[in-house]
């Protein structure tokens, strides 16, 4: 037998529930309120690799520290981040998308979000998403369905 990408999934799926329970059991580890997620991994035909992101429940992510230096970097130049765009849900192209932080490594695509319907991370320009959220807030202003 080897592993394959139905059986890494499955596994994937119980080692994540498994410490997941195993920390609510524990009523938070040491005091803090801990959340788990995969976190991708790699496999061959014998051996498989899993990684799991351990985050602090109310804690701030990397990518919100970084949102925050960028809003900074950013002010009063033609690119301006507005920091309430942080957090805020709103369309984008086909898609409905929460931004939840800024990746400075990535120089085409720096806006980290998530898909609102899938859950799943996504990356995206500046320029278009800071356009999308104004009209958003634009609509919002007037009263148009948003």
């Amino acid at each position: 037998m080897e592993f394959t990408k139905t059986l890494v999934k499955e596994l994937a799926q119980i080692a994540e529930d498994a410490v997941a329970g195993k920390l609510e059991d524990l009523h938070g580890f040491h005091g803090v309120d801990i959340e788990v997620r995969k976190a991708g991994g790699s496999y061959g035909e014998s051996e498989y690799t899993l990684k799991l992101k351990f985050t602090i429940v109310g804690g701030e992510t990397q990518a919100e520290k970084d949102y925050k230096w960028a809003v900074r970097l950013y002010e009063g130049s033609s690119e301006e981040l507005p920091l309430e765009m942080l957090g805020a849900t709103f369309r984008y192209g086909t898609k409905t998308i929460t931004v939840n932080g800024f990746l400075p490594g990535r120089s085409k695509n720096p806006i980290s979000c998530k898909d609102a319907k899938t859950g799943r991370n996504l990356v995206a320009p500046l320029e278009s998403v800071v356009q999308e959220y104004r009209k958003h807030m634009a609509r919002q202003a007037v009263g148009q369905k948003v």
